[in-house]
């Protein structure tokens, strides 16, 4: 339960966050609810996050005007994906979160470019490949502050001493 009510407040932060505009640099925005679902897709509760992919997703689609369902399909299998390397690696250290969170971010900014492609909504470009590689690279940048925010909030158990780095 716990969990669950910190995914609540702290990915409805990170919605307004990313759906209100910055002005000349909207299009550099870290994807702060595909760090937040990477996180969630490496801890044992699964239940909460997977909720959450959809909600989050649904929540961006209709806020930035992509096709309803794309970002809760991408944040789903980047989710999927996070848990099924988790079990296979271990992968609950934040050396191993941040690649997680640049190649989900490569993933959810190629399907959504692929996508305006195939609508001719916009087309590829090197700017648009610059500004997918610098979205990805910024939301790396950022899992590191928020997954330590996220892991401090974590209850520990007594005489367990687990290193992060």
């Amino acid at each position: 339960m716990k969990d669950f009510a910190k995914l609540i407040v702290f990915v409805y932060g990170m919605l307004i966050v990313q759906t209100v505009p910055t002005g000349a640099f909207s299009q550099f925005k870290p994807d702060l609810p595909l760090i937040a679902m990477v996180w969630a897709g490496t801890r044992p509760p699964r239940i909460a996050g997977a909720f959450f992919c959809l909600i989050a997703g649904l929540f961006i689609d209709s806020a930035s005007g992509t096709p309803l369902g794309l970002s809760a399909s991408v944040y789903g299998l980047v989710f999927i994906a996070c848990g099924y390397y988790n079990a296979v690696m271990r992968a609950d250290a934040l050396s191993s979160r941040v690649p997680l969170v640049f190649l989900g971010a490569m993933f959810s900014g190629s399907a959504l470019l692929l996508v305006r492609h195939y609508t001719n909504a916009a087309d590829v470009s090197f700017g648009a490949l610059f500004t997918l590689f610098t979205r990805a690279s910024l939301s790396a940048l950022c899992a590191v502050p928020v997954c330590v925010i996220l892991d401090a909030t974590e209850p520990k158990p007594i005489g367990v001493v687990r290193h992060r780095f």
